[in-house]
């Protein structure tokens, strides 16, 4: 019924054959059923409309594979539920394709795992809407890269 309910959602916005690229793909790589309870929590948590919108921008800047990469990931480690409500967060606040720019970095870099690590203790301290603040003005300034070579160095030595 919720798949039903997605599809006819899908095929009225236009993006049936952009995720019918995507489903051939999860196919393929073995994430499927990973996908399929994802995209039940999305549809009963209201936020498919807003995942959707996320989808085609990654889908449009070539960002999908490694974003199916991080979701099953997020998947195995638990931390979905968070990272979903911080998607929807960047949604409303609009910063998210800086931040689909950023993960792309990260994921090239290694250095994902670790800012999961990160965003997990920011959300359950309530710092993640100045963190968000901080990683824009990070992102325009270009200190970004400097910025993720402190962390990574702070996370190796232990006072992170």
């Amino acid at each position: 019924m919720i798949i039903v309910a997605a599809i006819s959602l899908l095929y009225e916005t236009g993006y049936l054959s952009r995720v019918q690229v995507a489903i051939s793909l999860l196919y393929e790589t073995g994430p499927l059923s990973r996908v399929l309870a994802a995209i039940s929590l999305l549809y009963e948590t209201g936020l498919l409309s807003r995942v959707l919108a996320a989808l085609s921008l990654l889908y449009e800047t070539g960002l999908l594979s490694r974003v199916l990469a991080a979701l099953s990931l997020l998947y195995e480690t638990g931390l979905l539920s968070r990272v979903l409500a911080a998607i929807s967060l960047l949604y409303e606040m609009g910063p998210l394709s800086r931040v689909l720019v950023a993960i792309s970095l990260l994921y090239e870099t290694g250095l994902l795992s670790r800012v999961l690590v990160a965003i997990s203790l920011l959300y359950e301290t309530g710092l993640l809407s100045r963190v968000l603040v901080a990683i824009s003005l990070l992102y325009e300034t270009g200190l970004l890269s400097r910025v993720l070579a402190a962390i990574s160095l702070l996370y190796e030595t232990g006072p992170l």
